[in-house]
């Protein structure tokens, strides 16, 4: 092995981006579909991507 990779927003995905991986599986998971997912979380990706909130 070369190299390990981190992927440190927790998603492991060839998307170019791990928000589309997790709305994906949301929108699947609760019928609701991706793209109503995406829009619904598009008002936080900055501070999810920022890390600027903490749960």
């Amino acid at each position: 092995m070369d190299a390990v990779f981190f992927d440190f927003d927790g998603v492991l995905t060839t998307d170019k981006y791990g928000s589309d991986t997790t709305n994906r599986y949301l929108g699947e998971a609760t019928g609701l579909g991706f793209d109503r997912i995406d829009q619904a979380l598009e008002r936080y990706n900055d501070d999810l991507l920022l890390a600027g909130w903490a749960l």
